[in-house]
């Protein structure tokens, strides 16, 4: 019998990050960026700021998504291919992922994944951190274009998908990941503005629409415990 079983706790950071005042009080300036919360209003600005307010720049930094997560998680493999071997990792690992703003359809989607062992088992495992003696993955996992307009998407490079056959196999800290050209179209119903603004792969399950077309076409991947991309199966 071969049982799976994975408990830890993770903390995460994950929303808009948005615009930026810069204030000058006592020959001190206090810059303050915050995740998740509301975009400051800048009409209180003074006009003696040492920064002067730029809107390309405001505007790319409170459109864009921001998701980071660090954290520890456990695994345990029980009768580890059915050797008798039990296997164990405990592994400390995160990401961080960028999807800037939209220019005229266009944006850009970037992201890393890391994990790296503890040292805590004696019997690693390598499903968390990779094979030995690497003890440890950090790989970019999103690198991206992407072109969005009403009921069309579609995105270019490395990237995350979901499908039945083809998907992120989200129980790690590395995701599986794609290079290649995904598409989906809403052919019923009208997906939301900003449905695909943020960092999530692109699935069918992730459009609102009753009606929905997905087209993938993948060259190479990277699975969950590999640090580079390759054709092999």
């Amino acid at each position: 019998m071969i049982k799976k079983y994975k408990y830890g706790f993770r903390s995460a950071l994950s929303g808009r990050n948005p615009s930026r005042n810069s204030l000058a009080c006592s020959m001190a300036v206090l810059c303050v960026i915050s995740l998740g919360m509301p975009a400051l209003s800048t009409a209180g600005t003074p006009s003696s700021s040492l920064i002067p307010s730029n809107a390309l720049i405001d505007s790319a930094i409170s459109d864009s998504r921001i998701s980071a997560m660090l954290g520890i998680i456990n695994f345990s493999y029980l009768n580890h291919a059915h050797t008798g071997q039990d296997t164990h990792s405990l592994a400390l690992g995160g990401h961080l992922y960028v999807h800037s703003p939209q220019f005229a359809g266009f944006s850009l989607g970037v992201g890393g994944d890391f994990a790296t062992w503890t040292g805590f088992y004696q019997h690693e495992d390598p499903e968390l951190t990779g094979p030995y003696p690497s003890h440890g993955i950090a790989i970019v996992r999103q690198a991206y274009l992407q072109y969005h307009h009403g009921p069309f998407v579609i995105r270019g490079g490395r990237q995350f998908i979901n499908t039945p056959y083809a998907n992120w196999d989200d129980y790690t800290y590395n995701p599986r990941a794609f290079t290649g050209i995904s598409t989906v179209v809403d052919i019923i119903g009208r997906p939301k503005d900003e449905q695909w603004s943020g960092n999530s792969p692109l699935a069918i399950g992730g459009s609102p629409a009753t009606l929905s077309f997905m087209a993938a076409r993948m060259y190479s991947y990277a699975s969950r415990f590999s640090a580079t991309f390759t054709t092999a199966s």
